[in-house]
């Protein structure tokens, strides 16, 4: 038997777990390592030697792949602060506007680069094989950045197209569209007689944003110039302070709750050229006292929440008298058509005055019991039955003689004609 096999079994020699040990692969018996001959020792410590080597080599294989994965990492997370650091700066100094009212595909590239350059870092790292130091740490700080930096690129970019094609000037922020200019956001000094330009920055004013002025609590004055044709909603919702408001004759739309919570108003007129007022446009406005409309109800020309309790919240004619203020008085309006319910329950109104009315619907003016005279224009053709179910004899109703005709249901109240 050689030294170069195991005394015991003759199986060949492999190196033990210490410099004086060896151990048999076979029988797995362990041995001196010195009793054996110099040409055995040699065998056992060429093996020993080969693997110390293999894995000398292997762990300066993963350095350089560590280092390797470390460079874009590095540069990655630099850039995102950098970015985060302008992005913060923007939007706390207000200078946003200027620079995410560029293209949104030009902002979108910036961000897909940065994107790019994380998604290489992690790529890099992902070639690490098993035996990286801190992997799953590496992995999840990159994970985190590139996660941060794709929420940042979706909220810039929707900044982005948000403001595309705005501008400022005049302290408006606002949208220079086909018709005009629509006011977006409003940045200078508040005065309590406020009066909104008829243009900015060159282009006309067709349409005062949504939310431009809520809440401007100090404001008690307000004039709309000509031009505007859209109020748009919650405009100037909120504006406690508002006492009195001038709409203009070229005003098409109101959009809704856009006078709503003006708590102080006593007065509103609405120019005949308008078509649509949005629901409880003047919900809350429990100061006002009297309301000129075109027409009643949401629009001029659909019959459609037609009920006069619409414009103050109410879902349907049952809450009339829930939601229209109790110290509003007086109602004015120039509509054709007067829609069935449309004043149904409003027991605090004290006078109706209808200019234009060429329809009275059915119920329409059910229960109201304040109004002491109502006189109906000459222009009424169609008078539904019951239009005053519920008057009492202290009331007294004028009518054309073209509806003498005409049976008014359960009226007591003194009828007259001219």
């Amino acid at each position: 038997m050689t030294g170069k096999n195991c005394p015991f079994c003759g199986a060949e020699i492999e190196p033990g777990t210490a410099r004086d040990k060896a151990v048999c692969p076979s029988c797995g018996r362990e041995f001196d390592y010195n009793t054996l001959n110099a040409e055995a020792r040699g065998i056992i410590d060429g093996k020993r030697w080969a693997r110390e080597d293999e894995e000398r080599k292997g762990a300066v294989a993963i350095r350089r792949k560590r280092a390797a994965a470390a460079a874009p990492v590095a540069v990655t997370s630099v850039l995102f602060v950098a970015v985060l650091i302008a992005a913060i700066s923007l939007l706390a100094t207000g200078d946003a506007l200027s620079f995410f009212s560029g293209a949104p595909i030009v902002v979108t590239a910036i961000f897909v680069g940065f994107g790019l350059t994380c998604g290489s870092a992690v790529w890099l790292i992902l070639k690490i094989r098993k035996r990286v130091y801190n992997g799953p740490l590496l992995y999840g700080a990159v994970s985190a950045s590139l996660a941060a930096l794709l929420a940042l690129g979706i909220v810039s970019v929707a900044i982005s197209m948000r403001n595309y094609g705005r501008s400022l000037a005049d302290g408006y922020v606002y949208c220079d569209g086909a018709d005009g200019a629509e006011l977006i956001e409003y940045r200078g000094e508040v005065a309590a007689d406020f009066v909104i330009p008829e243009s900015v920055g060159g282009v006309r004013v067709v349409s005062v944003g949504k939310g431009l002025f809520k809440g401007k609590t100090e404001i008690s004055s307000l004039v709309v110039p000509e031009g505007v044709k859209t109020i748009e909603d919650e405009a100037f919702r909120g504006m406690t302070s508002l006492e009195s408001v001038s709409l203009p004759q070229s005003l098409k739309r109101i959009g809704r709750f856009a006078f709503a919570d003006c708590a102080s108003i006593k007065s509103i007129v609405v120019p005949g050229e308008a078509t649509y007022t949005g629901v409880s446009a003047f919900s809350g406005c429990n100061a006002l006292e009297e309301i000129e409309l075109p027409f009643i109800g949401e629009y001029r020309d659909r019959e459609v929440h037609g009920h006069f309790g619409y414009i103050f919240g109410a879902k349907s004619y049952d809450y009339n008298s829930d939601c229209v203020p109790k110290s509003l008085k007086v109602v004015r309006s120039s509509g054709a058509r007067i829609a069935p319910n449309a004043f149904n329950g409003l027991s605090t109104l004290k006078s109706v005055e209808l200019s234009g009315a060429v329809t009275v619907g059915e119920n329409a003016f059910s229960d109201c019991t304040g109004i002491d005279e109502i006189i109906l224009p000459a222009t009424v053709t169609e008078l539904h039955r019951y239009a005053f179910d519920g008057w009492t004899e202290n009331q007294s109703i004028a009518l054309p003689s073209a509806l003498e005709s005409v049976k008014l249901g359960y009226c007591e109240a003194k009828i007259s004609y001219y």
